[in-house]
């Protein structure tokens, strides 16, 4: 669906130019500077009733890319309803990383997570970076950490999805086009969501 047409479906969604607070843009592989009064980059596509964020560089572009937020934070609006996997978000509740994993399988691919510091660390972060995406494109799941130890993001590509881990709690999740392994466009469709909205919902509190 094309982000100007959500409205048609979902009363709340609004989609505007992006606010530009920054004076670069990430475009493709590289920052861009632009002046604060220039033209928008971006489009947004807010629904505060499901918690859901989306991005595109014209309002007339299918959506290719859903942000969930998965947990009540501040006055945020935040995802109330179930995954087709069976995972269930009300804001309040915390969905874990086992959770997750017991639902999905435990993630093929392991990448740790360097600052770049130096020269030297420039490279290796460009490396794991190429590393990254090579793993994705393969439709092997990833789970992402830090040298710390502490997970930050687990993908499932050939599932359509990836959670952002604070805490080892999912603190939202994406859902995008399926990535097949052997073939990258076969007409796979995103992992369904299941919206239930109820006294909790986001949308319900403002």
């Amino acid at each position: 669906m094309r982000m100007n047409k959500v409205h048609e479906k979902i009363p709340d969604a609004a989609c505007d130019p992006n606010s530009r607070a920054s004076l670069t843009w990430w475009f493709g592989k590289t920052w861009r500077k632009h002046p604060p009064w220039g033209k928008s980059a971006t489009c947004e596509l807010r629904i505060p009733s499901i918690g859901a964020t989306a991005f595109e560089s014209s309002p007339t572009n299918p959506i290719a890319q859903i942000h969930f937020i998965a947990k009540k934070e501040y006055d945020w609006p935040y995802f109330s309803g179930t995954l087709s996997s069976g995972l269930s978000f009300s804001g309040s509740n915390t969905v874990s990383l086992a959770e997750v994993i017991a639902r999905y399988g435990a993630p093929l691919r392991t990448l740790t997570y360097r600052p770049a510091t130096n020269v030297a660390s420039i490279t290796n972060a460009m490396q794991f970076q190429q590393q990254q995406e090579a793993i994705l494109a393969s439709g092997e799941s990833l789970l992402m950490i830090y040298q710390s130890g502490q997970p930050y993001r687990l993908h499932y590509p050939a599932r359509g999805i990836y959670f952002d881990i604070q805490d080892r709690q999912v603190h939202s999740f994406r859902i995008f086009k399926k990535i097949e392994p052997d073939c990258a466009a076969n007409g796979s469709q995103p992992i369904r969501t299941e919206t239930n909205r109820t006294s909790s919902a986001a949308g319900s509190r403002r």
